[in-house]
């Protein structure tokens, strides 16, 4: 592929089954002087449930990867930033302002990045025009906060189950709170068994009523066998 001059991945690795193969193909391509470049999302460190993913990357296994490439490779990271814009209504066919802010080492710890960037044999010119600077006043999402506020979320969910299922009082606010979702799913379990056995003796009643009719029957065509029986014989 020496008359390649960039190969572009963006988000595609993780979906590909066979990735040290893949791996290894990017390695030989690059040895070729071709530019790679190519970005996973960091759903190792986020827990991501996709069932579409067929491998999972945090920094580490990015770094592992990076590792491969004869020619170093550069490391990005991606993060997700919102932001809020507080000033006067701007008049008609006015351009917008250029508003650049510096984003805080502090507020991007390491590891917790949403993704990861590799490039290999990329511009040293280019990596320098980059800037990590955003359009509008950004502060990016904590992550690692979000997650942790996720996870204790959950695992206050699970405490107070346990303390409805332990105690035929639950204290507090949160406990009364798991106590109530878990008699309410009580109650349409007992709901669900009294339709069941409901229909269970419906079923009964309706295989009754077909053997009787199966009786009668029979016997009615009995008699109208012997009716005809004896008029053959008078």
């Amino acid at each position: 592929m020496a008359d390649v001059d960039v190969v572009v991945c963006f988000e595609g690795v993780e979906h590909i089954g066979e990735k040290d193969a893949l791996r290894d193909a990017l390695v030989r391509v690059a040895g070729t002087g071709t530019t790679v470049i190519f970005s996973v999302p960091n759903s190792r460190r986020y827990e991501e449930d996709n069932a579409f993913h067929l491998a999972n990357f945090d920094r580490e296994a990015v770094d592992r990867w990076a590792a491969q490439f004869a020619t170093s490779a550069v490391v990005w990271e991606q993060w997700h930033a919102q932001g809020s814009l507080i000033g006067p209504e701007p008049g008609a066919g006015a351009n917008a302002p250029s508003l650049l802010a510096p984003v805080p080492a502090d507020a991007r710890p390491p590891g917790w990045a949403t993704h990861y960037l590799v490039l290999v044999n990329a511009d040293d010119a280019a990596e320098q025009d980059a800037t990590a600077s955003m359009a509008w006043s950004v502060e990016p999402v904590n992550a690692r906060w979000l997650e942790g506020l996720r996870r204790a979320n959950r695992e206050l969910w699970r405490s107070n189950a346990r303390l409805a299922d332990t105690d035929a009082h639950p204290r507090g606010t949160y406990s009364a709170a798991a106590a109530s979702v878990i008699d309410r799913w009580k109650s349409r379990a007992l709901a669900a068994e009294e339709q069941a056995r409901a229909f269970q003796l419906g079923a009964e009643n309706y295989e009754d009523v077909r053997h009787r009719r199966a009786v009668k029957i029979a016997l009615s065509a009995a008699q109208a066998v012997r009716l005809f029986r004896d008029r053959v014989r008078a």
